[in-house]
């Protein structure tokens, strides 16, 4: 019973608590919008507003800060919603506030404690490095940027390529000078943007643009060439390939000691009016691009000013000539000739008209001089050419040729009149080109016959290797045979006058790359020796002589294809151009003109030229002004063709006699003491030699009944 009595008395005492506290219960206080959420505004005034559960009889605000506080009376839009503004507020002060709000029951009530910092200004943000328009050389860009922030939030830091495509981006969160790495993948223009946020919600942004350039530029040296010069004025010239060059200079001992060139339209050039002379020189060029790339580019050259100059005898020639006016025409190769004169048969003539100068390849200037005599005599005669530098450095070149203007005498020995049936045999008092016969002014019939015949030209040409492919060409006075093989090697021979022998000399710095099957074809232009050789997988290695040894040269190869398997190049000039035409494992032909500074596909050059059948292998040259084409071929058979001006056509003369010497037949024709010549290669790496003969011969003729009259024509040489 007691313990009941305390129970109920528990109960009395907590009820009559909760009625205390439903009599004397505080209003809620709470913020709504537009009273700030953060702890920062970006004004200078402050809204205030809350709202209750109930009714309130007045809300005071609590606004302050370290330096003390004030109670400011707010205003209501209804019993339970109650505001105020804060103006004219400092900026970057922290400032505190509490709502304390009384219900009608006289009730007291504070909301939670708050606080604000006023931030107007926005963030000040720069760019240090790289600055607008800046080249740079490296993929990873090296941002250096300064934040003058005191309430900073973040700096977002972005790339964008010239498409405005986001390349790359990075979040700082550091006030003050920063270093940031952004990479991109590629060289291009590039904009970076930086854009930073402070608590407040106030931001700036800054951007610069950029260009990366990681390339560098591509030199190419037009003066100095690699020769000897006579000359010691020397034109330092190089053009630059790069879209934003900007300063080049050269320097002989790889640039301690450099010196400035002058961009002038595209060339970059100096000239030095005082080299040494009797000095070798290596010369490198060097340019940076605006991002501060490097590239160089280096040539060998040497001054002697006791070179003469290089003659060569255009007109004559060393033949005989049907007429008695004669044009003397020479060219002189030297950086500066000074006089021409010739001397004919001893005697002294006056100057030499001086026609016309170029530019060759090699940086030398060709000069033209002529003169003519028109009452040249019958008979031999000896031309020496003089030219003299201005330094005085002398060259004399001579040359033989005959005057002929009487034609040959033939005599008839058989038949004699009266004759019914006989055999003409004739004679002439001079050598003939030709000789045929009418008889009663009928058919004009030869009596000669020309055909290759085998001849020991080949003499001391050893085995090789399998499959050889001989060129042959002159080079100071002196023949030359290379031939290529299946490996890929090369094999140099030269011609003592009556033998070939071995001359490892004349393949020094001759290799290619893989694959094998290398077909040499060797020729002069420009004064320029070049050796272009076909390989296994059709394409093409050029070489040019530098007077010691073969150098790569891919100019002389640019813009030749691949034009099959075992491509066999051969090149000649026509018409002032020079051409190039190939065989292939298939046997057919691909032609290439050259257009001063590449090769073009010309399909009109091979036109008339069939499949022959496997591996063609073509030389082209010139017998009484006539152009023929003879190819080898898989069958050891050669192929005749003559360009009769618009295409080749078939020309079974021209291969009379050649007969099958051996599978992948590859020749080549040169002449010697006035002879044509043909040796060809063959699979088994073996040579064959063959010499083009005419041989003149009498006949018998079977003469009509009555009178008749014989004619026989002869035409000298």
């Amino acid at each position: 019973m007691k313990k009941t009595i305390i129970g109920l008395l528990s109960c009395v005492v907590v009820l009559s608590v909760l009625g205390f506290l439903f009599i004397f219960a505080s209003p809620t206080i709470e913020y709504v919008n537009p009273t700030p959420v953060l702890n920062f505004t970006p004004n200078n005034w402050i809204y205030i507003n809350i709202t209750s559960n109930e009714n309130l009889n007045k809300s005071l605000l609590e606004w302050g800060n370290s330096s003390g506080f004030t109670n400011v009376s707010m205003d209501n839009s209804s019993m339970i919603n109650w505001y105020f503004n804060m103006t004219n507020l400092i900026e970057n002060y922290k400032f505190n506030y509490s709502v304390f709000s009384q219900n009608t029951s006289g009730n007291w009530n504070q909301s939670k404690r708050k606080y604000i910092i006023i931030d107007i200004t926005k963030p000040i943000i720069k760019i240090n490095e790289p600055k607008n328009k800046d080249f740079l050389n490296n993929h990873t860009i090296e941002i250096n940027l300064t934040i003058t922030e005191l309430h900073l939030n973040y700096t977002n830091i972005s790339i964008f390529n010239s498409t405005n495509a986001l390349i790359n981006s990075t979040k700082n969160y550091t006030n003050g000078t920063n270093i940031i790495k952004l990479s991109v993948s590629a060289d291009g223009n590039y904009t970076i943007n930086a854009t930073s946020y402070d608590n407040a919600t106030n931001y700036n942004t800054t951007a610069i643009n950029i260009t990366i350039d990681t390339i560098k530029p591509t030199l190419t040296i037009l003066s100095p060439k690699s020769r000897n010069y006579s000359i010691i004025e020397i034109w330092f010239n190089a053009t630059v390939n790069d879209i934003y060059p900007y300063a080049c200079w050269y320097s002989f001992n790889k640039g301690i000691d450099n010196y400035s060139l002058t961009n002038s339209s595209g060339n970059w050039n100096d000239e030095n009016e005082s080299m040494t002379d009797n000095t070798e020189f290596n010369v490198t060029f060097y340019c940076n691009d605006s991002a501060g790339n490097i590239g160089n580019s280096t040539v060998s050259f040497a001054i002697d000013t006791s070179i003469p100059p290089i003659i060569t005898i255009l007109s004559p020639e060393n033949k005989t000539y049907n007429t008695n006016s004669i044009l003397f025409n020479i060219t002189a190769d030297d950086d500066n000739p000074h006089e021409f004169k010739y001397s004919l048969d001893g005697v002294e003539s006056d100057w030499m008209f001086k026609e016309s100068e170029e530019f060759l390849e090699n940086d030398m200037i060709r000069h033209y001089y002529n003169a003519s005599n028109d009452s040249m005599t019958d008979g031999q005669h000896n031309i020496t050419f003089y030219c003299k530098d201005i330094m005085d450095n002398k060259n004399s070149k001579s040359i033989l040729f005959t005057i002929d203007t009487t034609p040959p005498i033939i005599t008839i020995y058989l038949p004699q009149q009266y004759t019914q049936n006989f055999a003409l045999n004739w004679s002439a008092n001079e050598d003939l080109f030709n000789i045929s016969y009418t008889l009663n002014n009928g058919e004009n019939i030869s009596l000669y016959n020309e055909s290759w015949y085998v001849d020991n030209i080949n003499k001391d040409l050893g085995d090789i290797g399998e499959n050889s492919a001989p060129t042959i060409f002159e080079k100071d006075n002196i023949l030359y045979l290379i031939s290529g093989n299946q490996t890929g090697g090369f094999t140099g021979f030269n011609w003592t006058g009556t033998e070939w022998q071995t001359d490892t000399n004349i393949v020094n710095g001759l290799s290619i790359t893989s694959p094998s099957f290398s077909k040499p074809n060797t020729f002069y232009k420009n004064n320029n020796l070049y050796l272009i050789t076909g390989k296994c997988n059709g394409e093409f290695e050029g070489f040019n002589w530098t007077g010691t040894e073969w150098q790569t040269d891919n100019n002389i190869i640019s813009g030749l294809g691949d034009v099959g398997d075992r491509s066999t190049p051969n090149v000649f000039q026509k018409d002032s151009t020079w051409y190039l035409i190939s065989g292939e494992v298939y046997g057919v032909f691909y032609g290439f003109n050259w257009t001063g500074t590449e090769w073009q596909q010309d399909e009109n050059i091979v036109n008339g030229l069939c499949d022959i059948g496997d591996n063609s292998a073509p030389t082209v040259f010139q017998k009484d002004s006539n152009l023929y084409l003879i190819s080898g071929a898989y069958n050891g058979n050669f192929y005749g063709f003559k360009w009769n001006g618009t295409q080749w056509e078939p020309d079974n003369v021209i291969n009379l006699s050649l007969g099958d010497i051996g599978e992948n037949s590859a020749p080549t024709i040169f002449e010697k003491d006035n002879i044509l010549y043909l040796i060809s290669g063959n699979q088994t790496g073996g040579f064959t030699g063959f010499n083009w003969t005419k041989i003149f011969f009498n006949t018998t003729i079977q003469l009509q009944e009555g009178q008749n009259n014989l004619t026989l024509y002869g035409t000298d040489l």
